[in-house]
């Protein structure tokens, strides 16, 4: 697979689009095809910016998307795995914000100080990615 466009990290682009259209899927009648595209356009524009401030941070382009995807994948997905600690620990501390957001920032500051020290290119796991969400 030495396809350029499998090696170009687009993932974090891909993601935005998976998350609409998974939603546009759920909700099929009840979400207007112009809704939904403006709603794909801003998170395509959010995940662009946060490229670029990870880009700054990492000065690496794999690395940029891998944190950019990471911050988009809490954004779109942090209510479902709530939901899911709420249902496997019913009303627990485990579950309120104060121990659940606390946990999830201390995992992406180790998360991200692992991607800036690794020696990794990460081209395995953003081919990965790409083939994933195309």
């Amino acid at each position: 697979m030495h396809n350029k466009w499998f090696n170009t990290p687009v993932f974090f682009l891909l993601l935005p689009l998976f998350f609409v259209l998974h939603g546009m899927n759920e909700q099929k009648g009840f979400v207007p095809f112009g809704d939904a595209m403006l709603l794909l356009l801003v998170y395509v524009l959010f995940a662009v910016v946060l490229f670029l401030i990870c880009r700054l941070l990492f000065r690496n382009n794999i690395k940029a998307a891998m944190g950019s995807f990471l911050l988009m994948a809490f954004h779109f997905f942090f209510g479902s795995m709530h939901d899911a600690l709420k249902s496997a620990f019913d009303d627990a501390f485990i579950t309120k914000y104060s121990v659940v957001l606390p946990v999830f920032l201390i995992a992406f500051i180790l998360v991200f100080l692992w991607i800036k020290r690794t020696n990794s290119s990460l081209q395995r796991v953003s081919t990965y990615l790409n083939v994933l969400l195309a």
